[in-house]
This record gives C-alpha cells, structure tokens and sequence, in this order.
C-alpha cells in the first residue's frame, strides 16, 4: 500500500512538473494584425508628421520592411497565402468566386470561394492540432467557421451591417454559441457616421457622390457604401479586443480593410488644382518613356503625389493606429507583434491601385505590402528580401514548431534576438496536411448575397 501511495504521488509530482514545462514553453504569443493594402508610402509621412502615434512608438524597438507579394493581388488569394505559407497552386484559393458543379452546364450560379475549398492547413489549424490556444476575425475565407482550439470569427459575420438576422445563420462563428457574446457588437449603418466624423473620413450627399465620382459607376458604388466598410472594420475591432481581453490565446490574427478600400479611391479627394496641373505630367507614357530625364521627372512627381495622398488617407490608417494602440495595452510582454499587408498600392498612370497594368511594362510587379515585427525578442532594425510565404513559417518558428518542407516561404530568423531564439535550427517536417477540403458547396445564403454585393463594388467580382 505504502507503494502505490509513493508512486501516486511521485507521478503527480512528475506530471505539475510537466505541467509547469507546457506553461512556460507555451508563454511566447504571437499576435498577427493584417492591414489589407497598407503600404509605406502613405505610412512614412504620416508617421513622419507625428499624426500616427502608435505606429511611431512601435517603429522605435521593430523589424520592418516592404512584404514582397504576388499576382493576382486578390485579397482571398494572399491572405490565404499568408495564413499557409504557400502558393495558391498548394492552398487552392485561385480567385473569389467559382462555378458550382450542379450549374456548370448552364453557368445558372456563381458562388464565392470558401473555407471549404482550401487544400492546405492555416497557422492556426496547425498551431491548434499542437495544443496552443488559437483566435481568428474577420481573416479573408474563413467561412464556414470550422472548430478550433479557441475561437474564430469568420469574414461574413460582418454583413450583418446590412440585415442583422445574418447573424442568426449557421457557421459565421466558432464555437456557435459565441455569436450570443458578440451580437451587442453588432452596428446599424447609422451608427457609423460618429465614427467617420470622428477620423475625418470624407460624406457627401448621394447628390454630391453622382456629380464627385461621375460617369464612374464603380467609384460611385464604392463611395456610397464607404461608411458600410468602416463599420465593418470598427465591429472587427471591437470583437478582437473584446476577445483578446477575454481569451488571451497563445495566437491571434486579425484583418482590417479599411486601409485598401480607402485607397482605391482616396486619390479623388486631392487638391483638384494640383491633380489638374500635376497628373497630366505622369501618366504611363512619361513613366515608360526611353528620356531619362522624363522618367526621373515623372518619378519625382509620383513620390510628391504620394505625399499628398499619405494625407487624404490619414482617417483609415488613423483608425488603424487606434486600434494598434488598443492591442497593444493589451498584449503582455511575452507577446510578438507582427503588422502586415497582402499588397500595397501604387501610382500607375490613371489612379492607385494594386493591380499591374495588364500589357505594360510598369509596374513590374505588384506594389509590396509591409511588415512590422515587434516584442522583447525581436532585434530592431530592417527585414530584407521578406515575402507573404514567410510568414506563416516565421510564427512557427516564434513558437518553436518544425517548418514544413512543403512550404514556399522560410522563417525571418534574423529578426529574433533572444539566445534561444538564435540556437534554434531549421526544423523540418513533410506537410502539416490539407484544409478542411471539400467537394460539396456551401448552400446560398443572406451572408453570401451581401459578400457578393460587397465584392461587386470593390470592382472584384463582375
């Protein structure tokens, strides 16, 4: 008897001291904010004027750099990417919509990609499988919200603007009993002018839109509905931190739009004189031309417009910096933060945009996102040669988990300081797996009519 008592306890000693192991080795967290489009050409002047103050402060101790990315710049694709480590020839997001198999015959439905049709595992999904607690807003294709080990909150409850009884729909959330927690949250379209008035988006009348924006319908069409995707991007906001105080995970990761569909038609609102004067001068064929001499004065031209533009998109990359303030008084000093963006936007001849002229030799490639790594471990200074494959690998890396060699990026390993960090080697598996593939459609809803809609303005879908 007194035998089985002595190895009673010696194993319960054994297994709090494992216990106490899990704790420690599970105390680095990593918290990933995605701002879609962001770019340091609108960032930099206006870090630089002091009217980004958390930005400012995170520069201080962070790695940075440009995120090289690829085409399309389709947000589904790259931010699958990003949350994969992998092309999208390996994740199987190639576009935002698809044609159902019961309707290919007659081309009757076009339905939006989902998290059904992914062919590889997330960060999160691979994170989860190793006991790590794991939460996810608003990322790009992640509906239906399938279970995790913690929460997700997929990119379709956020149509819930438009008819609140979107949220009463099935798989917008995990666990499904969460959306109860996160219904309050929930805004009206009316709620959202404080909110544009508070960072100085622009309103106009429907009136002053059709004379603004004519004869483009599309820029219209977005413009009349820019006041739906700041509350989209407020009630992301106000779910993560609500989260994030709440559940602490290990992992979290977020994405914000704001600063993408701002700038697809921010560069409107610049001083008409100067775009009078001044645009003219660097359209395509002063940016293609063979004269060095017109090309350096196009440039110039295009770095001053920049400028000009940085101050036009002040409200959303304000909100951003609010809202990085909030994560931040939350996240303890073991946490590594990591900012970063699908794709940047640049000049091309006739407005921003992320998209290459199809046929042109300028842009070369689609304009670079960025990254910002920043927490006690990471070593301050700038990240070269860095691509949206490597983030994924990176994070585990931070965690101490293998890479998989069935990965196109590799770990930012030069941007972790700490003794433990740098002793670590490039451990390697196979393939952590596929997604939740699956060859059956998910059925039409209300969610999917106002994502549908959604996309439309953007340009995104025809």
């Amino acid at each position: 008897m007194k035998k089985i008592i002595i190895i009673i306890l010696l194993l319960l000693i054994l297994s709090g001291g494992l216990l106490a192991w899990k704790y420690f080795y599970h105390k680095h967290k990593v918290i990933v904010i995605g701002l879609d489009g962001a770019t340091w050409k609108f960032l930099n002047p206006l870090m630089k004027e002091h009217k980004l103050p958390n930005f400012e402060k995170i520069m201080k101790n962070a790695a940075y750099g440009e995120l090289k990315t690829t085409k399309p710049t389709k947000s589904a694709v790259l931010w699958t990417s990003i949350a994969t480590g992998k092309k999208m020839e390996k994740h199987g997001i190639v576009d935002w919509t698809y044609v159902s198999e019961d309707a290919k015959a007659k081309i009757q439905r076009v339905q939006l990609i989902t998290g059904k049709h992914r062919t590889a595992a997330t960060i999160w999904e691979i994170l989860g499988k190793k006991n790590y607690t794991v939460g996810v807003v608003n990322w790009w294709v992640t509906y239906p919200a399938t279970p995790v080990n913690g929460f997700l909150i997929s990119d379709r409850l956020r149509t819930a603007i438009i008819k609140p009884s979107i949220a009463n729909e099935k798989n917008l959330v995990y666990p499904p009993e969460l959306i109860n927690e996160l219904k309050p949250y929930l805004l009206k379209p009316a709620n959202t002018i404080p909110i544009m008035m508070k960072y100085g988006f622009e309103t106009y009348s429907q009136e002053k839109v059709e004379q603004f924006f004519s004869p483009s319908k599309f820029f219209r069409n977005m413009f009349s509905q820019i006041h739906l995707y700041v509350g989209h991007d407020q009630m992301t906001a106000n779910w993560s931190l609500h989260m994030l105080r709440k559940k602490q995970p290990d992992f979290f990761g977020v994405v914000m739009r704001i600063t993408d569909v701002y700038a697809h038609l921010g560069w409107k609102f610049i001083d008409k004189q100067y775009l009078e004067d001044t645009v003219p001068q660097i359209k395509l064929d002063s940016i293609r031309s063979k004269d060095e001499a017109v090309r350096h004065k196009a440039f110039k031209l295009i770095h001053e417009l920049d400028q000009k533009y940085a101050e036009v998109m002040l409200p959303a990359y304000k909100f951003a910096d609010d809202f990085l303030g909030e994560v931040m008084s939350i996240a303890d000093k073991n946490t590594t933060i990591i900012i970063i963006s699908d794709h940047g936007f640049m000049w091309h001849g006739g407005g921003y945009d992320h998209n290459p002229m199809i046929g042109h030799s300028y842009p070369d490639e689609p304009p670079r996102g960025i990254i910002i790594m920043y927490g006690k471990d990471v070593i301050p200074g700038k990240i070269e040669n860095a691509n949206i494959y490597n983030i994924t690998p990176t994070i585990l890396y931070a965690f101490n988990e293998p890479l998989a060699r069935d990965m196109d990026g590799k770990a930012i390993k030069e941007a972790f300081s700490d003794p433990i960090f740098q002793k670590r080697g490039d451990k390697r598996i196979a393939s952590y797996g596929v997604g939740p593939v699956s060859s059956k459609a998910v059925p039409t809803d209300a969610a999917e009519k106002e994502m549908m809609e959604d996309l439309k303005s953007l340009g995104y879908v025809q």
